[in-house]
């Protein structure tokens, strides 16, 4: 059967790029793209909030998801008259809500950790939830393949990479500490959300799904 932290398996296309009928292992090279764009853009946005100095971290984050939510507006507008607002159970929607506290967790731990800790450390710690992940599926007896953890390192390390220029020092080494252990709940934010995410993701279209999310969180 299917483990509960399968979503690093083959049902991974299901849950970021099924825009239809995907078959799961069918996986088009526009995926790969699209995943690679993913890998960069995650890799990059430390920086980039870092440079808004102007900003409590608060505002970067609702800036940042009602951005989003409005650009996704009228492709979820679109969603809603063609196929109808999708119907869900209460335990459905309380899965759903759980999804959102947890990328709102994730994204507002990620912001507070770079005021204490350096750029780099906080894109890497945040950017490990692939291999927490890989830890999880192996502690509970999942088989992880080695496409699963190649394809992790190679995001940790893409992670690394991107963030290595980065001299930036926050504070003496207690500041250092609570923004690194904000960047791991980051990380471990990003892990609930994949996994309730999933399960939501399923009842609904993918631009619904993202509006209601980033909309909800903001």
């Amino acid at each position: 059967g299917e483990g509960p932290l399968s979503v690093l398996g083959d049902d991974v296309s299901v849950l970021t790029l099924d825009t239809g009928k995907m078959e799961t292992g069918s996986v088009p090279l526009s995926a790969y793209v699209l995943l690679l764009s993913a890998v960069v853009c995650l890799s990059s946005i430390g920086p980039l909030l870092k440079v808004q100095d102007d900003a409590t971290s608060c505002m970067k984050i609702v800036w940042r998801m009602t951005g989003t939510s409005l650009l996704l507006l009228p492709l979820a507008g679109y969603e809603v008259y063609t196929s109808g607002f999708p119907k869900l159970t209460w335990a459905q929607w309380f899965t759903f809500l759980l999804s959102t506290t947890c990328y709102d967790v994730s994204s507002l731990a990620f912001v507070i950790s770079l005021s204490y800790t350096a750029v780099g450390n906080a894109v890497i710690l945040s950017n490990s939830l692939a291999l927490i992940l890989l830890v999880g599926k192996i502690f509970v007896g999942e088989r992880v393949s080695w496409i699963e953890g190649g394809g992790a390192l190679i995001a940790f390390g893409g992670a690394a990479l991107c963030s290595k220029d980065s001299t930036d020092s926050r504070g003496d080494g207690s500041n250092a500490l609570l923004g690194d252990a904000l960047a791991i709940l980051s990380a471990l934010g990003g892990v609930g959300y994949l996994i309730f995410a999933k399960s939501s993701r399923s009842n609904m279209s993918m631009y619904i799904f993202m509006f209601l999310t980033m909309f909800v969180g903001s």
